[in-house]
């Protein structure tokens, strides 16, 4: 396959041989493939924790019983505004 050679005026001067690889048709699939591929790069990274699904957020209180609150496990560091105090943070500054 030949093709013509332009100027910088934008005139054809020559003409030039292509190499073979370009009278192969192309696939738009594996175009795609390979566009996606490298599309995934700039994605966030993302790994399975070896103990996702096991992992307890909550913690119950030791002995459960005798302090006003109910059995139900509790979600560990949320739900505290500044000033209020938490189980077991009785005469400390919070």
């Amino acid at each position: 396959m030949r093709v013509p050679v332009y100027s910088v005026e934008g005139k054809p001067q020559s003409e030039v041989d292509l190499p073979p690889v370009f009278d192969t048709p192309y696939r738009r699939d594996v175009i795609h493939k390979a566009y996606v591929a490298l599309d995934s790069h700039h994605y966030q990274p993302k790994g399975v924790h070896p103990t996702a699904g096991q992992d307890v957020s909550a913690d119950s209180l030791d002995p459960p019983t005798g302090h006003g609150r109910s059995r139900v496990a509790r979600i560990n560091g949320g739900g505290r505004r500044q000033g209020q105090l938490r189980y077991g943070d009785h005469g400390r500054d919070v």
